[in-house]
């Protein structure tokens, strides 16, 4: 198919709606396709609609998103939980009226290139959050577990004949050292980052963390190269461990 240019929202919703994907592009049998008709998981506006051999793309997508849910092992009772919530009406920032709450996601993803995320639990609740609640939010989650599905990878994997781009911040250019410090900002056992620069290059970084008291010296050891170890008893038994752990940074390569 040909590559479509999208310009405006009408245009977008309108190219959406269409049912133009081949049903084989889901790499899902047709008696599932049916069955998941049949259940609700697929609406069907007419009765013939599931022996169709084309979906439209927002069909498509859903069923793609259903595919990944099924590898993780859902059920089909918790799949229509998070169908209901995504299919949910919600004001939209596009369009003078409510629209579903997947289909606003994904004209953010075209129009904004907002990097969206849908995270989920193991009991179907489901929620679209940004980039920015995805990676400093996750922290303060109410669920004991989740899993999230990168929705603009998903799309633009899936879905490309559509002229798609989507910005994400790119965390695999970072340098090792910005790598060590982006993760002991998430890490909720660290309490200081100490960071010393000479001639304009980092020379020296520095973390100081809690360590669990159940944890083996000997392991605690081997876990980092370089680090100072604290270590407070309190009637006779140990009440808390510090140590600060030292990361000489890896020199700036010439491009």
């Amino acid at each position: 198919m040909a590559r479509i240019k999208i310009r405006n929202v009408e245009q977008w919703r309108e190219v959406l709606a269409k049912k133009v994907v081949p049903v084989k592009l889901t790499k899902v049998s047709r008696r599932v396709i049916s069955h998941w008709y049949e259940v609700g998981l697929i609406d069907s506006e007419e009765k013939e609609d599931h022996k169709s051999r084309y979906l439209s793309y927002m069909e498509f997508y859903w069923v793609c998103i259903m595919v990944e849910c099924r590898k993780l092992g859902y059920s089909i009772k918790n799949l229509k939980k998070v169908k209901e919530k995504l299919h949910s009406m919600i004001p939209s920032d596009f369009m003078g009226e409510e629209i579903p709450m997947l289909e606003e996601a994904v004209l953010h993803m075209i129009k904004n290139r907002q990097s969206l995320y849908l995270e989920l639990t193991n009991e179907g609740e489901a929620v679209i959050i940004n980039e920015k609640a995805f990676h400093y939010g996750s922290r303060a989650s109410f669920y004991t577990s989740n899993i999230i599905i990168r929705l603009n990878r998903l799309f633009r994997d899936r879905i490309k004949n559509i002229h798609f781009r989507t910005e994400f911040i790119n965390y695999p250019k970072l340098s090792e050292n910005d790598r060590v410090v982006v993760a002991s900002l998430n890490d909720d056992n660290t309490q200081s980052i100490t960071i010393t620069k000479k001639n304009n290059e980092v020379e020296l970084i520095e973390i100081e963390e809690d360590i669990i008291v159940d944890k083996r010296i000997i392991d605690i050891l081997n876990e980092e190269d370089y680090q100072t170890i604290e270590i407070k008893k309190h009637n006779g038994k140990i009440s808390k461990i510090k140590r600060t752990v030292k990361h000489k940074p890896t020199k700036k390569e010439d491009d």
